[in-house]
């Protein structure tokens, strides 16, 4: 008994040892984000899976201004089961657009790579 006490004292120490680690900082960015998916999402909950690096925006248009943002998150869908969407976000002046549907997002493994 003593010898399983001794492994699981030896196993988890480590594991410990990493909780009070802290967690990456949230960008403005991804608070704008969040809030942005809160407030347009029917149920106003996702569960995040992924964050790309943030890009400026002249990664799509040498003209633009802002960054760039891509999400993959997990929310519910219109039937009530659970959908897997990957979005491109800008930023700029305090606007956020999400680009679900258009050239950007159909691009966003090019701009994030």
């Amino acid at each position: 008994m003593f010898r399983v006490a001794v492994m699981a004292v030896l196993v988890l120490l480590p594991m410990c040892a990493a909780c009070g680690q802290d967690k990456p900082k949230e960008t403005a960015e991804q608070k704008a984000v969040r809030a942005y998916l809160k407030e347009n999402l029917p149920s106003g909950k996702f569960e995040e899976i992924r964050w790309w690096p943030t890009k400026p925006a002249t990664a799509i248009a040498p003209d633009w201004s802002g960054t760039v943002v891509r999400l993959k998150y997990r929310t519910n869908n219109e039937s009530g089961g659970q959908s897997v969407y990957d979005h491109v976000f800008t930023l700029n002046g305090g606007k956020i657009r999400a680009h679900t549907d258009d050239p950007i997002q159909a691009n966003r493994d090019r701009i994030f790579k």
